[in-house]
C-alpha cells in the first residue's frame, strides 16, 4: 500500500476536514450563524462582510471536502491556513474582547493555532 494511502493518514486528512466543512455547511444552512458573522466582522472593521461570508463558505466547505478526499492536499493546506490568519486576527482577537469574553476567544485562538499546526503536518506529508 503506498505510504499516502495507508487509514492514518486518510482519517487524519477527514478529521482535520470535517471541522472546515461543517462550518461552512452551518454557515449556508443557518442563517442565524452567517447573519450573525456578517455583522460581527463588519463591525470590526471587514469591507463588504456578506462578500467575505460567501468567500469563507467556499473557501471552508469546498478547502474541507478537497482535503477529505486528498485532491491537491498541500495546495488547499496552505490556502486554509492562509485564511484562516485573518480570520483569527479579526473574529478571535482575545485582546480585543470585552472582559467576558476573554478566555473564550484565547481558547478559540489557540484552536486555531493547533489547527493549523495540524494543516502544516499535510503539507509537509503530502508536499512533493
Amino acid at each position: 500500500m503506498p505510504e499516502l494511502m495507508r487509514t492514518d493518514f486518510i482519517v487524519g486528512r477527514i478529521l482535520i476536514s470535517l471541522l472546515f466543512i461543517i462550518a461552512g455547511l452551518m454557515l449556508i444552512f443557518r442563517r442565524g450563524d452567517f447573519k450573525y458573522l456578517s455583522g460581527l466582522i463588519g463591525s470590526r472593521g471587514v469591507p463588504l462582510p456578506n462578500l467575505v461570508m460567501i468567500l469563507s463558505i467556499i473557501i471552508e466547505t469546498v478547502g474541507g471536502i478537497m482535503v477529505a478526499i486528498g485532491f491537491y492536499t498541500w495546495i488547499v493546506a496552505a490556502v486554509l491556513i492562509l485564511w484562516m490568519i485573518p480570520t483569527t486576527l479579526v473574529v478571535h482577537a482575545p485582546w480585543k474582547a470585552p472582559p467576558e469574553m476573554f478566555t473564550n476567544e484565547v481558547y478559540h485562538t489557540l484552536k486555531n493555532v493547533s489547527i493549523a499546526g495540524g494543516l502544516l503536518v499535510l503539507i509537509a506529508v503530502y508536499r512533493p
